[in-house]
């Protein structure tokens, strides 16, 4: 079904090299293709652009690396020069700001979770406050998924006659002390928070 064209492939890539791979193996077999977890898609955003390949980005970039010197009870054999921790953190940056380079080439973006569900939302604050725009990461976790994946006729926006799947929350996503507070999928009730005793 790939291969003839009736269904997209998903190629869970995240080095560059795995990524031009992949779009290599398409062209070659002539089917569609959506980058999923794409950690360094930000290095052939254009490219991706180009050729209309979006991507299911992860957001799980872990904890920011420290650059602190190390204690200095370490033994010597132990420590990481400043140098290599500021390097790091660099790195770490870079693929953070990742999603502002395919956002700025024009490459339709979702999010995905990448395997840390419960840090998800922490990790859409961080991509906010080093300048994504709010409304794109909104964007990018409705209405850009359901385009992406061919569905936005029954999901992505609430509209009557779609599929009734809703997250509700105590305040603006993107506030910090913000909570899920109940989950609808198809207009049933799957999830209501308990309430905090105060």
């Amino acid at each position: 079904p790939v291969v003839s064209g009736q269904l997209t492939g998903v190629f869970d890539v995240s080095l560059e090299r795995e990524i031009l791979r992949g779009i290599k193996i398409s062209e070659d077999f002539g089917f569609k293709m959506i980058v999923a977890g794409g950690r360094d898609s930000y290095r052939v955003a254009d490219l991706l652009a180009q050729k209309q390949i979006p991507v299911f980005l992860s957001v799980d970039y872990g904890v920011e690396p420290v650059t602190t010197p190390d204690d200095s009870k370490t033994p010597a054999s132990s420590q990481t020069p400043v140098e290599v921790k500021k390097e790091r953190n660099d790195k770490w940056k870079e693929q953070c700001a990742g999603i502002l380079a395919l956002q700025k080439a024009g490459v339709k973006v979702a999010l995905s979770t990448g395997g840390s569900a419960r840090e998800f939302l922490e990790n859409i604050r961080k991509l906010i406050k080093l300048g994504w725009s709010k409304s794109e990461a909104l964007k990018s976790l409705t209405s850009g998924a359901a385009t992406i994946l061919g569905v936005q006729d029954q999901l992505g926006t609430i509209e009557k006659g779609k599929m009734a799947n809703l997250v509700l929350m105590s305040d603006q996503f993107d506030g910090e002390k913000s909570k899920v507070t109940s989950v609808w999928v198809a207009g049933n009730s799957v999830f209501t928070a308990k309430e905090e005793k105060k």
